[in-house]
């Protein structure tokens, strides 16, 4: 367990994105569900691209795989994809547990 981090949901919006709204850091078109997180974790080796991982926050137990990394100002903590451009899910967020999951 990587301890508690904080869970935001981010969109293909100029302002939470860089340049390439629709294609993650590590090279795929976004989708639904998909996870970025916080530089920290990738530069420790803690995690990188592709890593399956487990987020339990409020309520909820969900797996999903490693695909973009947030913005270097950022630490410890996790995105969730979305393409709702709502600003009361955009602007929500949770503290949860970060596992990484080994097959």
């Amino acid at each position: 367990m990587f301890g508690y981090v904080k869970i935001f949901r981010y969109s293909n919006l100029q302002n939470q994105t860089d340049d390439t709204t629709n294609i993650t850091a590590s090279g795929q078109w976004v989708q639904e569900g998909m996870i970025a997180i916080s530089r920290d974790f990738i530069e420790s080796g803690e995690l990188q691209f592709g890593d399956n991982v487990f987020l339990v926050y409020n309520g909820k137990k969900e797996f999903y795989k490693v695909s973009d990394c947030m913005n270097k100002r950022i630490t410890r903590s996790v995105d969730i994809f979305t393409f709702s451009k709502d600003k009361k899910v955009l602007n929500k967020q949770y503290k949860g547990r970060l596992y990484l999951i080994k097959w």
